[in-house]
């Protein structure tokens, strides 16, 4: 099992109306990992890109037609929790 199809699976088991919502509704949930980088120049020329720790984060997008807000932030902080670590 991919770690896709492992993190739809405990999403499904922490929150048992997700299955239902994605459903009927279609919910849908896009997590993208962003690693920051920075340009190292010499005269105007790009020579590499360095990590910058301080530039990685997350970004969660929820698209939940018919969800309450409560579910739409218990869904949110999960995918905090659950991706947060990967970077």
């Amino acid at each position: 099992m991919s770690d896709n199809e492992e993190r739809k699976k405990r999403l499904e088991e922490a929150f048992p109306w997700w299955a239902e919502g994605k459903a009927k509704h279609g919910w849908t949930m896009k997590v993208e990992l962003r690693r920051g980088a920075k340009e190292i120049r010499r005269g105007g020329i790009l020579l590499a890109l360095e990590h910058d720790p301080a530039k990685d984060g997350v970004s969660i997008d929820v698209d939940m037609p018919g969800a309450t807000k409560e579910q739409e932030d218990a869904v949110i902080a999960w995918a905090k929790a659950e991706y947060g670590p990967l970077l």
